[in-house]
């Protein structure tokens, strides 16, 4: 995958959270599968991609641990990791998240209309999927519809 297509998913993995905080003024514990997964895509991105200016094009992690061989299936730090670097690789990963999440709110806040709309909804069909969610975002589809 190219950066840019991470830092969608990672956009995307934190619209839940950031419409929480465009509507409702307040994040929930609603989201934290997703921030967790988010997390694990940005600290990916700074220690396995080299994807991160002040870290550089290195990779920081060891191999994944084998679940089956009980491990846990994420990414390890090499214990040659310095603190600082540590500490450099966690700014980053807030560094990557906190702007997932402004961009998210940013594009919600731009889209309020289809967010209201979208959400009314599916609190009317409860799941939204495929051609008709589609419709719904582009705003193909509108309230007379």
């Amino acid at each position: 995958m190219i950066e840019e297509a991470i830092l969608d998913k990672l956009a995307t993995l934190l619209g839940g959270r950031a419409a929480e905080e465009v509507v409702f003024g307040q994040p929930s514990t609603g989201a934290q599968d997703d921030l967790r997964k988010a997390t694990d895509i940005a600290r990916a991105m700074v220690t396995e991609f080299g994807m991160s200016d002040a870290v550089g094009p290195v990779a920081l992690s060891g191999d994944r641990r084998n679940v089956f061989l009980g491990g846990d299936g994420q990414p390890h730090m090499s214990p040659e990791m310095s603190s600082t670097m540590a500490e450099t690789v966690d700014r980053e990963v807030a560094r990557l998240s906190r702007s997932a999440l402004a961009r998210a709110k940013e594009l919600l806040e731009a889209h309020r209309d289809r967010l209201e709309y979208v959400a009314g909804e599916l609190l009317e069909a409860e799941v939204l999927e495929g051609a008709r969610l589609n419709a719904l975002l582009s705003g193909q589809e509108t309230a007379g519809d």
